[in-house]
């Protein structure tokens, strides 16, 4: 969510390491399972921007992928 855009819109701030920190805990999430291990994992982002009253809602399907 961001509140105003001077530090760039909300889905300009799923950076790199985010997406990397997302796929390291999904990925140890999924090895858990041995039948969840062959899945294909892919991110959506929701992001939010403006006031969280009324926010203008982006939804970026399949915005990155998991290894």
């Amino acid at each position: 969510h961001r509140t105003r855009a001077a530090w760039g819109n909300a889905s300009e701030s799923i950076t790199a390491t985010k997406r990397q920190r997302l796929t390291r805990a999904a990925t140890a999430f999924l090895q858990r399972d041995r039948k969840l291990q062959r899945l294909s994992v892919r991110f959506d982002v929701l992001a939010l921007d403006g006031q969280l009253e009324c926010p203008r809602i982006s939804w970026l399907r399949d915005a990155f992928r998991g290894s």
